[in-house]
């Protein structure tokens, strides 16, 4: 029997869960290139307790090269180990054989949850009240699937599908990035024009604070077709421009779109449909394939036009 701190002191697990309990640190320990990051585990007892009890996980487990380029408070902060710890045993082999620009991917929930009230450098650490998910893409071959996660950064898996009972270990360097807000994301993947109208509108820390959101993310060529519109817009008109782009209280995957109304931070309606294939649109702004990006509060979509008042 293993004895556990839980939030009432010491929690019991059945003989049953004890097993796979031990296997899965066992599978860890067996391992010498990911002695930091087990030993960095087994030191955040609440995270620990995590890959005890659940059943059915998969582990992002960062070799020490890449663990170690990290600081030792952000390798002990269970927010951050949480996201590197997959709510469903993912093995490369389900993840879809397609290029990246041609295809989101898949998107599985972590452990990282804003309901946990984790912290990290005095902020919350996730606004998303469910999962904050991880998106998996496949790049030609089975073998070479990357982890995109925080800004768009990608992990790239060292050893795939290392399995234990009740669960999968992935080798990956480098350690996932946490998400950050739209405004940071969109920095991060050169869309500085839609910075530019987030800073103009005084919102680029407004926009993190906006929980369980998707965020439209138009490309700079888009704002390029709308500057006849936007040289001569006040900085309430850029508000209500920035704010037509935030869908609040859905956190909508590609892999969720439906043909549906949504209203906007702004107060406007748009209408998500689909096109041919697997093309979708907001209104008229076609959503790029490969766009998931997951955000500190949400889920960013890069989009081909500026949803402009009509």
């Amino acid at each position: 029997m293993i004895l556990l701190c839980g939030a009432h002191g010491l929690e019991r697990f059945s003989p049953a869960t004890d097993q796979l309990s031990i296997s899965a640190l066992q599978a860890l320990r067996s391992h010498e290139d990911l002695a930091a990051f087990v030993h960095d585990v087994e030191a955040v007892p609440e995270i620990a307790n995590v890959i005890l009890a659940h059943p059915d996980i998969t582990i992002m487990a960062p070799v020490d090269s890449a663990w170690l380029r990290l600081d030792a408070t952000k390798r002990r902060n269970p927010a951050f180990l949480a996201w590197h710890i997959m709510n469903a045993k993912v093995l490369t082999s389900d993840v879809p054989l397609v290029q990246y620009e041609q295809h989101s991917g898949i998107t599985i929930p972590t452990f990282l949850s804003g309901s946990k009230n984790w912290t990290y450098s005095g902020e919350p650490a996730s606004l998303i009240s469910g999962g904050q998910s991880l998106t998996a893409i496949t790049l030609r071959t089975e073998d070479n699937v990357i982890w995109v996660s925080g800004a768009s950064n990608v992990s790239y898996i060292k050893q795939a599908n290392i399995s234990y009972d009740g669960g999968i270990i992935h080798k990956i360097d480098p350690a996932l990035q946490f998400p950050t807000s739209a405004y940071e994301t969109a920095f991060a993947v050169g869309l500085y024009s839609y910075c530019w109208a987030v800073f103009t509108a005084g919102l680029d820390q407004e926009i993190r604070r906006i929980p369980n959101s998707t965020f439209l993310l138009p490309i700079n060529e888009a704002f390029h077709a709308a500057l006849p519109f936007l040289l001569g817009a006040s900085r309430e008109e850029f508000k209500r421009i920035v704010y037509r782009h935030v869908i609040p209280g859905r956190v909508l995957w590609s892999h969720e779109f439906s043909n549906a109304s949504h209203e906007t931070f702004e107060g406007s309606t748009v209408q998500i449909r689909g096109g041919n294939g697997r093309t979708w649109f907001v209104n008229d702004a076609m959503i790029l394939d490969g766009s998931d990006k997951p955000l500190y509060n949400g889920v960013g979509h890069v989009v081909n036009k500026v949803l402009l008042p009509t």
